[in-house]
């Protein structure tokens, strides 16, 4: 395994496995299946010609990887299954109730019409479960004009598939565990956000919770987006280094060991990826730090550049289509540039790093700053 320690080795099969997704999750035509296979192909001899030991571990590695790209691309049946609602994932509309569902194979986007019984548990901030559904399948909505959002490819990127509208259902007693406990506590968060002044409570909520808390604040979303600044509301490195920072600082006066105060890290982290419920640029820091001190014990040490590689194998083993989103593209790139743009300069490295991203931004959100009145 002595590759492994060798400089560009977790940074390759990371490109390797970012290409093999594209390839398997967004290839449409002749072009896309052409230009992702060329990468494949390119990133997998560079592999073996660099890393001859390490033939058979990739082929056991992109075997299992494939079935896991494939697992991502299963449609299931919602008849007999149990769906769960929590209050911190959907709307109450009048008398309509529509959000996010989970049920045993991953989460759904659903509507239907609401009850008392239902629309009280919710404000009370208690889940539901709806058995013995009869429902229908729509279409999650697409972008139809220049610039609009397209939310299928964005729930997509979730690994949210379809959207049902149930018509009819059944409410089942329930039993609570951790995950209703943490529900609840965004939702208490979300309440007690939303008390604040208007401003104070949409950059606390986002900042916090990672979600625009009111329909009411989506001009001001839309201010720091035509600004080019909409990345100052995301939860990413910067937070994970203040955290770090404080509690290290904290543990430092507290007498704490090096070890103890990593592990109380780790736990806050963890709670943080919760709250914000799995922020791709969030979890790419945590996921950073997280290997970044368990390779230090282990005395296996690697470059920033093979680290960043080997956290976004692991993300991507988590979650198969996080390259389907637009904000974990800018976070893993904008890091990636930090590593390749190394400049003394600041103004010129900021330029550089622009240059990189408004691609970027202009094909998915088409607009930059640079665009900007």
């Amino acid at each position: 395994m002595s590759y492994s320690k060798r400089p560009g080795f977790y940074l390759l099969v990371a490109f390797l496995l970012i290409s093999f997704s594209f390839l398997f999750l967004e290839a449409k035509n002749y072009w896309q299946v052409g230009v992702a296979i060329a990468f494949c192909l390119f990133f997998a001899l560079l592999l073996i010609k660099k890393f001859k030991k390490a033939k058979l571990i990739l082929a056991i590695g992109m075997f299992l990887f494939g079935l896991r790209l494939y697992q991502s691309l299963q449609l299931y049946s919602y008849q007999g299954q149990v769906i769960t609602i929590y209050p911190d994932q959907m709307k109450v509309n009048k008398d309509y109730i529509s959000g996010i569902g989970h049920f045993k194979s991953g989460r759904i986007l659903l509507s239907f019409k609401s009850s008392s019984f239902i629309e009280a548990a919710l404000r009370q901030g208690h889940k539901v479960q709806l058995i013995d559904i009869k429902y229908e399948i729509g279409e999650i909505e697409q972008a139809h004009n220049f610039g609009e959002i397209n939310y299928r490819h964005y729930y997509v990127s979730q690994g949210i598939k379809e959207k049902i509208h149930i018509q009819n259902y059944q409410i089942r007693n329930t039993n609570y565990n951790f995950m209703d406990f943490y529900h609840y506590l965004r939702f208490k968060l979300e309440k007690y956000f939303a008390s604040f002044p208007r401003l104070l409570g949409f950059f606390v909520s986002e900042l916090v919770l990672g979600e625009n808390n009111s329909d009411d604040n989506q001009r001001i979303l839309d201010n720091y987006r035509n600004l080019g600044v909409i990345h100052l509301l995301s939860i990413s490195g910067l937070h994970v280094g203040i955290y770090t920072f404080l509690i290290s600082t904290v543990c430092y006066y507290l007498k704490v060991t090096e070890d103890e105060s990593f592990t109380i890290i780790c736990f806050c982290l963890l709670l943080g990826i919760l709250l914000c419920a799995g922020q791709a640029g969030f979890v790419r820091s945590c996921l950073t730090y997280f290997l970044g001190g368990l390779l230090k014990k282990k005395a296996f040490h690697i470059s920033n550049s093979d680290l960043l590689g080997l956290t976004a194998i692991v993300h991507l083993v988590i979650t198969p289509r996080l390259f389907m989103n637009i904000g974990a593209i800018l976070s893993y790139v904008l890091v990636l540039g930090l590593k390749i743009v190394k400049s003394d300069n600041s103004f010129k490295q900021g330029v550089l790093l622009n240059l990189i991203l408004t691609p970027l931004l202009l094909f998915n959100l088409k607009l930059s700053n640079f665009l900007c009145k």
